[in-house]
């Protein structure tokens, strides 16, 4: 039973009683509480604040590729050939070189002593520039890259020249295991892939 309803069953008990002060203080009390009710004054309620709209995650998510820090002010231009031959000569020296790019590979990772974990680096293959009559990767160096700045060599394609800046950190097993700081390309390969994309079609009515 609802408060309404138990008021309207207690107005007429009160009217039936003697009229003693207490009984009319009632009285009065019932009869404002059922007028109330009956023109829908509404005890005054607190109500929840109202929720403000979920803000974006720092508004709109930075997608941008982090800039990639050198770690020293100048590096040597070195040949690639004399890095592979003595190793030694260059370790934890700012060396730059400049080479064919090859491929991507997992060649070296996770190699404990020299270790750059596959889960934080790649590596990356350039052609030996001692053969020309044949496409060999120069397997003897290898370079290591942060993932977190992978998006800025991920168009690289095989045949692109590349200059690279970082330094040898190990000489294990006789090789040059080097940390490629930053990786630019030079001149983009003429494959037959893009030089189809970038001629003009042939043909008419």
């Amino acid at each position: 039973m609802s408060w309404f309803t138990k008021l309207q069953h207690a107005l007429p008990a009160a009217r039936a009683c003697s009229p003693t002060s207490r009984q009319v203080g009632a009285y009065l009390l019932l009869s404002i509480l059922l007028t109330s009710a009956a023109l829908g004054w509404a005890a005054p309620t607190t109500s929840a604040p109202a929720q403000k709209p979920a803000a974006k995650a720092d508004a709109v998510a930075d997608t941008k590729q982090k800039p990639i820090k050198l770690k020293h002010a100048k590096y040597e231009p070195t040949k690639t050939l004399a890095v592979v031959q003595t190793p030694d000569k260059f370790l934890n020296k700012p060396i730059e070189i400049e080479g064919v790019f090859s491929s991507f590979s997992s060649l070296g990772l996770d190699y404990k002593k020299a270790l750059r974990p596959a889960k934080q680096y790649i590596t990356l293959l350039i052609y030996r520039p001692d053969v020309t009559h044949h496409k060999i990767p120069l397997g003897e160096l290898k370079l290591f890259f942060p993932r977190e700045y992978s998006d800025s060599v991920m168009k690289l394609e095989a045949g692109d020249k590349i200059s690279i800046k970082g330094s040898v950190f190990s000489t294990a097993l006789g090789d040059p295991w080097m940390d490629a700081e930053q990786i630019v390309v030079l001149e983009k390969t003429k494959s037959p892939t893009r030089q189809a994309e970038e001629s003009p079609l042939e043909g008419g009515d």
